[in-house]
């Protein structure tokens, strides 16, 4: 009888642990509140000299970026990102926000190869998006 209690007490912890890991590994809320996101042009071309991206103007204060100049200009309730490559690679941007949990709702407008030739069609190019 005691060996069966003991099991049974063994079984429940080893529940009780697991459940408490699956819980831990659920993905975490965002957080409401100011904050930052990271826009990263997606190409199928590889490396861009420039692009023009539009964003949700509502919850943005502003635009920088460590690799590429960065123009902005409003459009409605939109807001256009013109980011231009200073040392060629990755086109990329951090958008401060005042509200983490509203969508940017990114679209890629315009974009141009290093060579300065604009890349007709847009097919394959994406914003991709990640909070920081």
């Amino acid at each position: 009888m005691y060996r069966h209690r003991r099991a049974i007490s063994a079984t429940l912890l080893l529940l009780a642990l697991a459940g408490g890991l699956l819980r831990c590994s659920e993905p975490a809320e965002p957080l409401e509140g100011p904050g930052d996101a990271t826009l990263r042009l997606v190409s199928p071309a590889g490396d861009e000299g420039a692009a023009i991206l539009a964003i949700d103007a509502g919850p943005v204060l502003a635009v920088t970026s460590e690799t590429a100049l960065v123009y902005t200009y409003p459009d409605g309730d939109r807001l256009r990102v013109v980011l231009v490559s200073v040392f060629g690679g990755e086109l990329s941007a951090t958008v401060a926000v005042d509200e983490t949990t509203t969508p940017l709702n990114p679209e890629v407008i315009q974009v141009a190869g290093p060579d300065n030739m604009l890349r007709t069609p847009l097919t394959g190019y994406a914003v991709q998006v990640a909070g920081s």
